[in-house]
C-alpha cells in the first residue's frame, strides 16, 4: 500500500489559500462579466473563450447587503 507524504494540516491549509486567491485575483481584471449560469451565461461564456476574450463567469449577481443594526 502506498504511503502519503506526511504534511502538516497548517500546509494543506496554505497551499488551498494560496491556489484560491491566485485565482481570485486573476478574475479581478475582465473584460467582460456574464452573469448567470444558465444555458445562454455558459454560451455566451464559451463564444467570449473562443474570442480570447478574458471573462468571468457568475452563478448569480452577488449582493452585499449593509446591516445597519
Amino acid at each position: 500500500m502506498k504511503e502519503f507524504a506526511k504534511i502538516s494540516e497548517k500546509d494543506v491549509t496554505n497551499a488551498i489559500i494560496e491556489n484560491f486567491t491566485s485565482e481570485i485575483l486573476s478574475c479581478t481584471s475582465s473584460d467582460v462579466i456574464v452573469v448567470g449560469g444558465g444555458p445562454i451565461g455558459l454560451m455566451v461564456a464559451r463564444i467570449l473563450a473562443k474570442k480570447d476574450l478574458k471573462h468571468w463567469l457568475s452563478k448569480s449577481i452577488i449582493t452585499l447587503v449593509e446591516d445597519t443594526g
